[in-house]
């Protein structure tokens, strides 16, 4: 069981990484000498943690985007349907 708050963050919900980074900024600038020694050592692992749900976020997002057929890969794998000319010598009515 994680003791330390470093070793929380990968398990919080990105709501509560998004309070615990805004937070930690805050008290970074104006909190006390411990809150702001605090804030300076968990602001280095709140950044990289939000940067990798990100990239994670956005490796789903273009996988999920490679797997889903786009409109013109339909279309260019769908033959066109033949285009009939009409029959010229039916034209002939004499």
């Amino acid at each position: 069981m994680p003791d330390t708050m470093a070793e929380k963050i990968p398990a919080f919900s990105d709501d509560q990484l998004a309070s615990l980074l805004a937070n930690a900024e805050r008290l970074s600038g104006a909190g006390n000498t411990k809150q702001k020694a605090a804030a300076n050592g968990l602001l280095p692992l709140l950044h990289a943690e939000r940067s990798a749900r990100a990239e994670a976020l956005a490796l789903a997002a273009a996988q999920r985007k490679r797997e889903r057929p786009s409109s013109r890969r339909k279309k260019a794998a769908e033959p066109a349907a033949p285009v009939i000319a009409p029959d010229e010598s039916d034209d002939d009515e004499d």
